[in-house]
């Protein structure tokens, strides 16, 4: 029950997450994911709508690691996400964590229909030291970069890839007079606007430190633009409009894979 609704057009989103069912008279054991979506429009009266929920799909794939330090032991402790990208509605329907076997292979099950990026990580775990998400390869897309469609059909094949050729930007920001600016922020994007997107990978801002130095860890390899700015809003650098400008100004840069790639700057007044 909502109450207090103003007229308008609204959409229910709800999800069944795994796990027991509860209540009297509930089935025994895991019960299937489910989700529901139900468009209605209030007009200023009360309202009864009925959502009906439906069983998501399944996502699957298997993970590979490209390098030379040894891969981690228990591969089923490491994170896989599939993260939701919210429509012009605001609309997101997450779901669980992935499931991984002791070969690599992972599943997500009662997945809703919409897109998602995928997220990988391997906080802390004993044995992933070096080890870095390069690619998520499906029909010759990265998820890394571009979100994956999901509708009614189940999805398979993806691969994704740990390298332990992790490439890095840094260098240092100073003055005219060789003076470090710490009051700056530093901001590293790529030159391919396909990927100018909300939360992209290759998009990244900080401040350096105080004596002007800065780091951007695990850079994906590429052709990339490197520049400084004073004023800037929180987030404003994933703004096609607000990267544009900025890379009228920008020093160009170039990653390789595994490069620790060093490219220091000079601002002037």
């Amino acid at each position: 029950r909502f109450q207090g609704v103003t007229p308008g057009t609204y959409t229910i989103a709800a999800r069944v997450s795994d796990g027991p069912a509860r209540g009297a008279g509930a089935p025994t054991g895991p019960q299937p994911s489910l989700y529901g979506l139900t468009e209605i429009s209030m007009d200023g009266r009360d309202e009864t709508v009925a959502v009906t929920l439906r069983p998501g799909v399944i996502v699957s794939g298997r993970l590979n690691f490209d390098g030379s330090t040894p891969r981690p032991s228990d591969l089923t402790r490491l994170n896989l996400a599939l993260t939701p990208v919210v429509d012009a509605n605001g609309i997101a329907i997450g779901g669980p964590p992935a499931t991984i076997d002791a070969t690599g292979a992972f599943t997500f099950t009662g997945v809703a229909p919409g897109q998602y990026r995928l997220a990988a990580a391997a906080p802390g775990i004993p044995g992933t030291s070096g080890w870095r998400p390069r690619s998520a390869l499906i029909g010759g897309r990265d998820m890394f970069d571009t979100p994956l469609e999901v509708s009614t059909d189940d999805v398979g094949g993806i691969a994704v890839t740990f390298s332990d050729h992790v490439a890095e930007l840094s260098g240092t920001i100073q003055d005219a007079a060789g003076h470090p600016t710490p009051e700056y922020f530093v901001i590293v994007f790529p030159r391919d606007q396909t990927f100018w997107t909300p939360q992209s990978r290759r998009i990244q801002a900080k401040r350096p430190s105080s004596d002007g130095r800065f780091t951007f860890p695990n850079t994906p390899p590429g052709d990339y633009l490197l520049a400084a700015v004073t004023d800037v809003e929180q987030g404003e650098w994933y703004v096609p409009a607000f990267l544009t400008e900025l890379a009228q100004a920008a020093i160009p840069v170039a990653i390789a894979e595994g490069e620790k790639k060093v490219q220091d700057i000079r601002v002037g007044r």
